[in-house]
């Protein structure tokens, strides 16, 4: 999904897929990703809005999340209790983790269960200038 400068909202909850690809010039992007994926690989980007990404329910396998804006902020919800290990930047922002993840390093945070976790998600989140917010549901 590609727009120059709208906004995309995508809802792919229901849909069996495994590759997204999502970007805009400076719009605003929300995606709902799909429930039970399997081996997803998701990347959104936008050069100047936000980001607001729900990662669905009863994933399997190792899948992976890209989301990244220019100076907009950046919000991700996780299901409650799925492991993932989540590497956040801002320039000029400030980043808030859900306390369940445990910093590792200065940009690096993991869930306990992350290393050996049969269904498990990698996230990059960044910004410019905007906040970085990552959540359970």
């Amino acid at each position: 999904a590609h727009s120059d400068g709208g906004n995309l909202v995508l809802d792919l909850s229901s849909l069996n897929i495994t590759r997204l690809a999502a970007d805009t010039g400076g719009g605003n992007i929300e995606a709902i990703l799909p429930d039970r994926a399997d081996q997803l690989n998701a990347a959104v980007a936008t050069g100047g809005g936000d980001i607001r990404v729900e990662l669905g329910n009863e994933l399997a396998g190792e899948n992976s999340l890209r989301a990244e804006s220019g100076a907009g902020n950046v919000e991700i919800y996780l299901p409650a209790g799925l492991p993932a290990r989540i590497t956040v930047s801002t320039g000029m922002g400030k980043i808030s983790v859900d306390p369940r993840f445990v910093q590792v390093d200065e940009h690096t945070y993991q869930s306990a269960d992350y290393e050996g976790a049969a269904a498990r998600v990698e996230i990059t989140a960044g910004s410019g200038a905007g906040n970085v917010n990552i959540y359970s549901k």
